[in-house]
């Protein structure tokens, strides 16, 4: 596995937390809170689009 590798899986892992929280916010029907699940997704989905336009994305 290289580094590109190593990181994307570094980043999918950060991803899943907020996901999850934001998941388990839609099935109990509840408001997401902002500081604990959009504000980490949005920050977390940015870096992964400049991570991957720094190393190129696994499709590409």
């Amino acid at each position: 596995m290289g580094s590109a590798e190593a990181g994307w899986v570094l980043m999918a892992g950060g991803l899943s937390g907020p996901a999850v929280a934001l998941g388990w916010q839609a099935l109990r029907r509840e408001r997401p809170e902002a500081a604990f699940v959009v504000v980490p997704l949005a920050l977390m989905a940015l870096m992964t689009v400049l991570f991957g336009i720094n190393e190129g994305f696994p499709w590409s």
